[in-house]
């Protein structure tokens, strides 16, 4: 039976943080960064069908990282 929703993902993160107000600023900025290049990666998985872990890291490695100036780690995760 169709819900109306096919086609659509939805990621939830729940997370406690207390950054130093120095840092917060910093930290939001990461945040809406790394949602957008999550977005994108789920676009172009999808619209290329890049179904393996090492496809989808040579489509998409060098434009999060460049693009969205996510670090190594966060950009492979």
């Amino acid at each position: 039976m169709s819900s109306g929703h096919e086609g659509v993902l939805t990621l939830t993160m729940k997370m406690r943080v207390s950054p130093e107000p120095a840092s917060y600023k910093e930290l939001i900025g990461l945040m809406k960064r790394y949602k957008e290049a999550l977005n994108h990666a789920i676009k172009v998985v999808i619209e290329s069908k890049a179904l393996s872990l090492g496809k989808a890291h040579r489509l998409l490695y060098s434009i999060l990282n460049d693009r969205y100036r996510l670090l190594s780690k966060i950009a492979l995760d």
